[in-house]
């Protein structure tokens, strides 16, 4: 309907290089068709996956400032708490969305 809106969530790195690369590449395609849509946002979250130096990192900082496992060892599955990490981003995004209205 005319109020709805749609998310779409952009692939995080992989720990894969040559995987990171064509998801990065699948990334911009999403992005360029949210653009031609004005009711659909794209949920970035390469960086909610990465280290202080911009890279992939199985281990991240949690909320409490602690070290903790998001991804397992396939380096492209979420951990729970590499899922609690991203949903977490993804219902900011949509409370900046619902409140603007």
């Amino acid at each position: 309907s005319e109020g709805s809106m749609l998310y779409w969530i952009a692939l995080p790195i992989m720990a894969n290089d040559l995987f990171s690369e064509h998801v990065q590449l699948m990334n911009d395609v999403y992005r360029e068709e949210a653009d031609k849509r004005p009711r659909v946002t794209v949920i970035e979250s390469w960086d909610l996956f990465t280290d202080e130096a911009g890279e992939y990192s199985a281990y991240l900082t949690n909320a409490s400032g602690n070290l903790e496992l998001m991804r397992y060892g396939d380096g492209v599955h979420f951990t729970w708490a590499g899922a609690r990490r991203l949903a977490a981003a993804i219902f900011e995004q949509m409370q900046r969305d619902w409140s603007e209205g």
